[in-house]
């Protein structure tokens, strides 16, 4: 969680993929996507400080890999 609205996503890639971070509030709404093709580093700043607090899901995609995560914006 953050207090600010602020979250930071960075990791490395095996290799060069193609990337897909999408975030959606409690209704399944999509918030915001972020889309880049042949990433081998991943650092983006997401700022949800214009959202309302609650809780959002982020899915990561990776070729064919997806990861969700839970973060809560106070």
């Amino acid at each position: 969680s953050s207090p600010d609205g602020e979250f930071y996503i960075s990791g490395n890639l095996a290799a060069p993929s193609d990337l897909k971070l999408e975030i959606f509030d409690a209704q399944g709404k999509l918030i915001r996507a972020v889309s880049k093709t042949n990433c081998k580093n991943i650092y983006e700043n997401l700022q949800l400080n214009k959202e309302a607090p609650a809780i959002y899901l982020i899915i990561i995609s990776v070729n064919n890999y997806k990861k969700t995560f839970r973060i809560a914006n106070h």
